[in-house]
């Protein structure tokens, strides 16, 4: 089970996984972060 930030695809972008669920988004170009369902 993982639990943190993944690299995305994207340079800049990360993943934030809770156990198997992916609970957000982080973007450092946009310097948005989405949480939850949405992303």
């Amino acid at each position: 089970e993982y639990v943190g930030l993944k690299e995305g695809a994207e340079d800049g972008c990360y993943e934030v996984w809770w156990y198997s669920t992916k609970v957000g988004v982080i973007d450092l170009k946009k310097k948005s972060i989405t949480m939850g369902k949405g992303c």
